[in-house]
């Protein structure tokens, strides 16, 4: 996998680190955002929005995910499982998830509304940018 946000000019300068296993800097890096509330962020090297990575890395890091959930949940719980994808970069993750599960129904959403068509449910994210 190609790392292309390590995350060391935060680190260095701020003394910070990232822990965990060896995989995790070739999953994200530190960032640092004009935002009083949360200056920190957490740049991911494999969903290709911040920034860009092969899309075989893409779906191969959200695939990944879903296999993991498959084993954690077992056969049996994951043949009953949904994938939610909620807006932006999750749609995409959502249905790598999803097919990582294989058995699993995927739905998208969007937080616009969509002229003609009726909303069905939602949710709100207290820290989100967007609401």
């Amino acid at each position: 996998m190609d790392v292309v946000w390590s995350g060391d000019w935060v680190a260095e300068r701020l003394g910070v680190a990232l822990e965990g296993d060896g995989d995790l800097p070739e999953l994200l890096g530190l960032a640092l955002r004009r935002n009083p509330k949360r200056a920190h962020l957490l740049v991911s090297n494999v969903l290709g929005k911040h920034v860009p990575q092969k899309p075989s890395v893409v779906y191969a890091a959200g695939y990944g995910l879903g296999e993991r959930v498959r084993a954690l949940l077992g056969e049996d719980q994951a043949r009953r499982a949904v994938v939610l994808g909620y807006a932006e970069t999750a749609t995409g993750l959502g249905h790598a998830v999803a097919d990582g599960l294989r058995d699993a129904p995927y739905l998208h959403s969007t937080r616009r509304p969509v002229a003609g068509v009726a909303q069905a449910g939602g949710f709100e994210e207290a820290h989100s940018h967007a609401t």
